[in-house]
């Protein structure tokens, strides 16, 4: 296991190998780190319409997380996406956006968002990548979990990788990631970035 800090800004942990790094990222930053991690469900009333969630959730926030929520809401881009319907099944990019947009208001300035892009249309994930950009703006931590590296470089916010192989975390800086030449397979960027991460 590694000694990583979690610095401001987003930070995309990549598992090598298709392994999942939320247990090694966990286990390395372990529970001093003060994280609040997203939950696997929605914080949601799903009888309510996303108007009516976001009032509940409002009214019992205090006034500096409430601030927050208005912010990340406007960012977030689901007032315009059926702010008078109740949440559906088929409905999974909202409801992640939802989740991600609640966990980073509600947060303490440090998050952990696994598996955040999953079921994110190509423009849901530019508004992810608004809001964290905002949300780390005042020195704010985030750590979100990604598929490949092009996933992860494709989001403008993201400052840093980490790359999991087994229990071993490697830091890499997004200038050193994108510096790194494209290889013709996703294993082949990942492990030449393994080893510039050696250096």
């Amino acid at each position: 296991m590694n000694d990583l800090s979690l610095r401001p800004g987003v930070t995309a942990a990549l598992g090598l190998d298709g392994a999942d790094p939320a247990p090694a990222v966990l286990a390395s930053l372990g529970p001093e780190a003060g994280l609040t991690v997203l939950p696997p469900e929605p914080l949601l009333e799903p009888s309510l319409t996303m108007w009516q969630n976001y009032r509940l959730v409002k009214r019992f926030s205090p006034p500096e997380k409430g601030e927050a929520l208005a912010r990340l809401l406007e960012l977030s881009g689901l007032k315009t996406q059926g702010w008078d319907r109740t949440f559906r099944k088929d409905m999974d990019g909202e409801r992640q956006l939802w989740k991600l947009m609640l966990t980073l208001a509600m947060s303490r300035g440090r998050v952990f968002l696994p598996r955040a892009l999953e079921g994110l249309s190509g423009v849901q994930r530019e508004r992810l990548d608004a809001m964290l950009a905002a949300w780390t703006e005042e020195g704010r931590a985030a750590v979100l979990t990604a598929g490949t590296v092009k996933e992860a470089l494709a989001l403008s916010s993201v400052r840093q990788l980490w790359l999991v192989r087994g229990e071993r975390v490697l830091p890499l800086d997004r200038a050193s990631a994108e510096a790194c030449p494209e290889e013709e397979t996703e294993e082949k960027r990942t492990e030449a970035l393994w080893k510039e991460a050696e250096r």
